[in-house]
This record gives structure tokens, sequence and C-alpha cells, in this order.
């Protein structure tokens, strides 16, 4: 909740976050499967295996290891908040800022419980649901077809196939069955080139697999990053919405790599983020 505050505080327009569902269905807000990288006693649990009177009880750490960044600034003290519920950051947040909601796992439950509290708040206009799942960001629209959404991992891919064929400008939205409302995509900063070089070379990489890793990172960075592609996207009512850009080299090369053709961008630093664009516009 201190981490949506600030974003508040700092001028930021949306907060995202993602949902998942306690063992006794209640929704909180929780970005991994499991407790384990969160919580101080490394808890192997998944959150849905724990009822809601008993995951609040749970001492989070402070600052946990941040998946995306190079060196870890991980600090093993207790949090002095807890795991919160949906509908308390929508009371809180709701009316102020919009919100980008990630429903990764859950089905039909999820989804259904979801809506309900979307209705409920009166904030179908003010979020954006999906999941990295086709199939679930489908059952969303099912659901509730006047809350947007944004692309699932397969429409993200589809996406970029189709504009590195040629043949994205001469396709209409409505033949683009993934296409969605907003296209959120990781954009290749150092930390997440670092990332993606990690996970292609693995943790003991040898000569070869190490030099297929520099490589193949450095062609899936070149794929990913393509301001046409997000102009183009714009200009077709698609808001781009570019993650995870968290320090100011990166924003200073995002700034320049989009052009200005996205919407926004997603910061995990939304006080550093709104100093530096307060001195970028100056007095």
């Amino acid at each position: 909740m201190a981490g949506f505050k600030s974003a508040q505080n700092h001028g930021c327009q949306m907060i995202e976050l993602d949902v998942q569902l306690t063992r006794d269905g209640r929704c909180v807000v929780f970005h991994d499967p499991s407790l384990q990288r969160t919580s101080l006693a490394r808890d192997v649990r998944n959150v849905g295996e724990v009822d809601y009177d008993e995951l609040k009880t749970i001492h989070l750490r402070h600052r946990p290891e941040n998946m995306f960044e190079q060196s870890s600034n991980a600090v093993d003290e207790p949090a002095t908040e807890t795991i919160p519920l949906l509908e308390d950051v929508l009371v809180a947040f709701g009316q102020r800022m919009a919100m980008h909601i990630d429903v990764k796992t859950g089905g039909t439950k999820i989804i259904c419980e979801l809506d309900r509290l979307i209705r409920v708040h009166d904030l179908e206009g003010s979020v954006v649901w999906g999941s990295p799942s086709e199939p679930q960001r489908e059952a969303l629209m099912a659901q509730n077809a006047n809350i947007k959404t944004f692309a699932s991992k397969d429409g993200v891919i589809s996406t970029y196939a189709f504009w590195y064929l040629g043949l994205l400008p001469f396709l209409r939205s409505s033949a683009l069955g993934q296409m969605a409302d907003y296209f959120s995509v990781v954009h290749p900063t150092p930390a997440m080139r670092n990332h993606f070089h990690q996970l292609m070379a693995g943790p003991q990489p040898g000569p070869l697999r190490e030099a297929m890793a520099q490589s193949g990172t450095a062609i899936l960075s070149w794929l990913l990053d393509s301001p046409m592609m997000f102009q183009l996207l714009e200009a077709r009512g698609v808001r781009v919405l570019l993650w995870v850009v968290n320090d100011e080299e990166d924003w200073e090369r995002t700034a320049r790599a989009s052009n200005r053709v996205v919407t926004g961008v997603m910061t995990d630093r939304p006080a550093e983020f709104g100093a530096w664009l307060q001195k970028k516009r100056g007095p």
C-alpha cells in the first residue's frame, strides 16, 4: 500500500498490480505464486494454499530481491505492511489512479470475484485487466466486455511476428484476434538484458552456451525495441506501455528510443521517476 501511495503522491496515472486468490477465496494483491522470495521465513507455500487470516500475519521482507536487476539490494528486515486485500486497494486508490491488473492464476473463480469487486466500486472505466495466458484473457473479456484488456504473451508474440513479417500495417484490428486495448511489453533496459542473458545462459554456462546467450540477448533486445511498431499500434488506438524502467539511465534511453510514441512506462521507483520527470520538464 505504501508503494501505491508513493505512486499517487508523485503523479503516477496508473498503478500495476498482480492479484491472486487465497485458499478461502479472498482476492489479494501479490506478485509471486509462492511466498518464498518475499517472506522472512522463506515460506515455500503458494498464496492459494493459505487462508487470508493467516496470510496477513506472515512477516514480509522489507526489500526482497528484484528479479530484474543485476545487483541485489535486498534487506532481510520485517516490512511494516502485510499483503493487502484487493478491495482495500480499490477503495484507497481506485478513484485516483487507473489500475493495470494482472490475473496470473485462479481460473473462473478469481475472474468472477475480481469482476464483482470492480463492479461494486464502479471502476469498470478505470481498470485494465489481462493475463499472460490468452485463454485467461479471453475469459476476462467474456466475463465483462466493458473492461479493457492488455495483450497476453501469445498476443505480444503474434503482434511482433506480424510486424517483422511486414503484415501488421495491412491487417485490420478486427483481424488480430489476440489484439487488446493495451500492449504491455518488456523494454530491453540493461537490467532486463542481463535478466535475459541469465535465463539463456543458465547457472553454469560453458563458453559455447555463454556465446549463444550473448547473441540471443542482443537479438531479442533488438527485436523488442521497435518504436515504429509502437507508433502504429498507438495510431490504431492500442496503448503501449513499456516495463520495467527503473533508473535514470534507463529513463533517458527509453525516452530517446520510444521518441514519445508510447502511452507510458512502468517503474518500481515512482518517487525517483517523478523527480526525474520534473527535472526534465524544468521549472
